[in-house]
């Protein structure tokens, strides 16, 4: 019932929601903070693999968490 309400008011299922909101705090993180290591923040977020949540945060951003981080603190 819940995800139904969800995507009749947002056009966007819930869990996608979930995990986009997941993504955008990883890269708030990723580009604040050198010393946390991807597969902690991984599983800070909630994901049980680290391998899921480089394969969530290429999905949305195109890039792996490394390459975000790399690119945000290089400029």
């Amino acid at each position: 019932y819940l995800n139904n309400r969800f995507w009749k008011e947002h056009s966007i299922e819930l869990n996608d929601f979930i995990t986009r909101e997941k993504i955008h705090m990883a890269m708030f993180v990723l580009e604040k903070d050198w010393s946390i290591p991807i597969d902690s923040l991984a599983d800070q977020l909630g994901f049980l693999e680290p391998q899921s949540f480089n394969h969530a945060f290429k999905n949305y951003i195109a890039i792996e968490p490394q390459e975000y981080r790399t690119i945000k603190n290089y400029y």
